[in-house]
């Protein structure tokens, strides 16, 4: 599979991929998870399909097999405008070297192959090209525990929402080479799967503060005492749920407090002393049977 690049400067190149690729999304977002109504088109394409929009393109022969849609957080995105009540733990980001990564997809048929993969190392490799520090946004939970054994660096910002019957959640990654190199390892990948057709379009604009220039990258703050308090909320439910059967959901519930906890710490050595002597923590090692680092 090769991931192309498709952006407003480029776009009369992949005319036809691109009404291939929003009949993909409309099969897999409307028909398949249906988290939209259907408009009657055959084709999926909401207000954040815009001029400044990136399409990330997954073709094998001449089919689109996966895709995803880049779009900068300094513009109205789906965080901003439709879920800003799951970014608790931050506000809304408007960076301009952070990236909303939304409809991102894979075809039924290759969701077991390495093509998931693939499509999230064409995701890196693309932000590391264009200095993004951050990519991002409204989340499927099922991505969480990929990413986990990928190793990326993830940053929850809010607490999960229910969108269309799943559990999704709002969350950044840290873009590195070392994500770059562990995508690639994960999708069989010994090379760039990225093609870039035509004239291309920087993702930072030259009127936009370039916060990833030079060496300096700036960390996403956190609000530190909203996360303590979705971290205690979340074991409270575990609590509830423990003598049921609910165990995938358990299973998800343990996964974000780990993974709260890790980046909590991580973020703010200060809190680390206040965290261990909690009653709170002292109960997350008795449920998870391991001690949060």
């Amino acid at each position: 599979m090769k991931v192309h690049v498709v952006t407003s400067s480029n776009r009369h190149l992949y005319d036809a991929e691109m009404i291939e690729f929003f009949r993909v999304r409309h099969a897999i977002y409307v028909e398949e998870k249906q988290w939209r109504e259907d408009a009657g088109t055959g084709m999926e394409v909401d207000q954040f399909d815009t001029e400044r929009a990136v399409y990330l393109l997954g073709i094998d022969g001449d089919e689109i097999i996966a895709g995803s849609r880049l779009l900068s957080t300094m513009v109205p995105h789906m965080l901003s405008e439709v879920f800003p009540t799951t970014c608790r733990f931050t506000g809304v980001v408007r960076r301009p070297d952070v990236a909303e990564w939304t409809r991102g997809f894979v075809v039924k048929e290759h969701r077991h192959g390495p093509i998931k993969a693939q499509i999230c190392a064409a995701v890196m490799e693309y932000c590391l090209s264009e200095r993004i520090s951050w990519v991002g946004g409204i989340q499927d939970g099922y991505w969480l525990p990929f990413w986990r054994r990928m190793g990326w660096t993830v940053v929850p910002i809010g607490q999960p929402e229910m969108v269309g019957g799943r559990r999704c959640f709002s969350a950044y990654m840290e873009v590195t080479q070392q994500a770059l190199e562990s995508a690639r390892r994960q999708g069989n990948l010994d090379r760039s799967n990225l093609v870039h057709n035509g004239p291309r379009e920087p993702f930072i604009l030259s009127d936009e503060p370039d916060r990833a220039a030079g060496s300096t990258k700036l960390p996403l703050r956190i609000n530190q005492r909203a996360s303590l308090e979705y971290i205690r909320d979340m074991l409270l439910e575990l609590r509830d749920m423990a003598g049921t059967s609910r165990l995938p959901a358990i299973t998800y519930f343990i996964e974000m407090a780990l993974m709260e906890a890790s980046d909590t710490v991580r973020l703010n050595h200060q809190v680390e002393k206040a965290r261990e002597e909690s009653p709170v923590m002292q109960a997350a090692r008795a449920i998870t049977g391991r001690r949060l680092a």
